[in-house]
């Protein structure tokens, strides 16, 4: 497995919790913000610290809710069930046969949509930034050409509406020409924006959009944030204004939202938006004391508490995507991969003919041996679950899917949920234990003189070194997915007089 595959199968399913996540807690901030329509929007803004926080960290307590997890693309079953892929694994799997395994397909198609969605992603990604960027430089431009008034603001030409702007030290700008004197809740509403720091929660707020741009709640969620931002300012600089001074307030925003363009989408510019709201919320009387202020502040405390709650993962990561039998050490005749057909319903001489029909189609090295190997000890499974037949032996498709071209593979793949214990098949002793570039951790067993086994992929805490004598269901090593392998399963090898065998032959009932 490289090392894009490697971030992908960790990060595509925690990005996808994170936005579980982040609809559940919208959902939160919604209802809350919903019982607060009647109080000052000041409660309402400090919601949508919450759902940043979430965002950013998605820290909390866990809270139980049972089997919750979608595997994807696999059929959700419970641990002892019989799984079912092709067919039974005594048979020869026919070359044209791809099988997938918890929604890891073998087929190129969906090899290479692993990297075309998380490249859809990160291009938006890069987009939503860009235009931030861009208007960012371009306003910065217009601002650059202003002087000061002598009251904090500074006039430009280049601007059609009062607006707060810049980062670290963001300034008050007001079109010149305009008379200053007769602004002053307009600008006291701009210096509410620098007073509260929301220059750096917009920007926040812009780029947590920018992460999850694919999610329309997150569009939804940038809204809102910005409305009742705006609707809290209002109410904070006319908190003490009569209504002669809350109706000439409401003349001047109608009057620079019709006049030019508004900066409402640039993560760091406070233009006139949302103005008919707004108007609409200063006709409001939104003076709260005593009981009432106590229970919004118990409704703002109520989601503060539930934002620290933790969403369960709906979608597994990569170690966790293939569903096991139960643990239990079998023999070939039990494993299956294909459709449950009893043996009343098959009749013996069909399945034969069917078998001899697979054995033609699968092509073999011309050096393999065509018997099984003679011996007093029976072979058992090498791991202590049944798990998965990911891919078989001889000729396959490659990943790149190119037609006409084949790879020869000389092993047996079998998924399964890492950690899981690998097993000695035979007696022998331990001729290798280490690290390949391609294998990964690889344990190699030397039965006799003729035959060896070889186990693939696993995690690097190995249970044997080399030279250690090992009995038939001796713990060698753990499923992993180390080297250059595509998820969790061991890759198992038998080679007979120096050519590698098909394994499955040896499992035969």
């Amino acid at each position: 497995m490289n090392w894009l595959d490697t971030i992908l199968n960790e990060a595509v399913p925690a990005y996808l919790n994170r936005n579980v996540s982040f609809v559940l807690f919208f959902a939160v901030i919604m209802l809350a913000r919903l019982t607060l329509t009647k109080f000052p929007k000041k409660y309402s803004y400090m919601l949508w610290g919450f759902l940043g926080i979430k965002a950013v960290f998605d820290f909390g307590f866990t809270l139980k809710l049972g089997e919750f997890t979608h595997k994807a693309g696999a059929t959700m079953v419970e641990k002892g069930e019989a799984v079912y892929v092709g067919r039974k694994v005594g048979e020869l799997l026919p070359v044209s046969e791809k099988i997938a395994v918890s929604g890891e397909s073998i087929a190129a198609g969906n090899h290479y949509m692993q990297y075309v969605i998380p490249g859809i992603w990160a291009l938006g990604v890069i987009l939503i930034l860009a235009y931030g960027l861009m208007g960012y430089v371009r306003l910065k431009r217009r601002v650059k050409l202003s002087f000061a008034n002598g009251n904090g603001t500074y006039s430009c030409d280049y601007i059609e509406s009062p607006m707060a702007f810049g980062i670290l030290s963001p300034r008050i700008y007001i079109p010149t020409g305009v008379d200053a004197s007769g602004l002053d809740h307009v600008i006291g509403h701009e210096m509410v924006h620098l007073r509260r720091h929301d220059t750096l929660f917009k920007l926040l707020a812009y780029l947590i959009l920018a992460f999850y741009w694919i999610n329309p709640v997150a569009w939804l969620a940038f809204k809102f944030f910005n409305l009742d931002m705006e609707l809290s300012c209002d109410e904070a600089v006319l908190k003490k204004a009569d209504t002669k001074a809350i109706e000439n307030y409401g003349k001047w925003l109608v009057f620079f939202a019709s006049n030019g363009k508004v900066f409402g989408p640039l993560p760091t510019a406070f233009g006139e938006t949302d103005i008919e709201k707004r108007v609409k919320n200063m006709k409001k009387d939104k003076k709260i004391k005593g009981a009432l202020a106590i229970v919004a502040s118990l409704i703002v405390a109520v989601t503060a508490i539930l934002c620290m709650l933790k969403a369960p993962e709906v979608f597994a990561k990569q170690s966790d995507k293939t569903t096991i039998l139960s643990a239990e050490s079998v023999s070939g005749s039990d494993i299956s991969t294909g459709e449950d057909v009893s043996e009343e319903e098959n009749d013996p001489e069909e399945e034969n003919d069917e078998a001899e029909a697979a054995e033609t189609e699968t092509a073999e090295p011309e050096e393999a041996p065509s018997e099984l190997v003679a011996t007093d000890e029976t072979w058992l499974w090498p791991m202590e679950t049944k798990g998965f037949i990911t891919s078989g032996f001889g000729e396959r498709k490659p990943l790149s899917g190119e037609e006409g071209e084949t790879q020869y593979h000389d092993e047996v793949d079998v998924a399964a949920e890492e950690g899981t214990a690998v097993l000695a098949a035979r007696s022998g002793i331990v001729e290798e234990a280490g690290w390949d570039f391609e294998d990964g951790y690889r344990v190699t067993i030397k039965v006799d003189d003729s035959v060896k086994i070889v186990y693939s992929h696993l995690l690097e805490e190995l249970s044997v070194k080399a030279g250690d004598p090992v009995e038939q269901g001796t713990k060698v090593g753990e499923v992993g997915s180390t080297g250059l392998s595509t998820g969790p399963h061991l890759a198992f090898k038998i080679i007979v007089d120096g050519a590698a065998v098909d394994p499955m032959q040896f499992f035969e009932e």
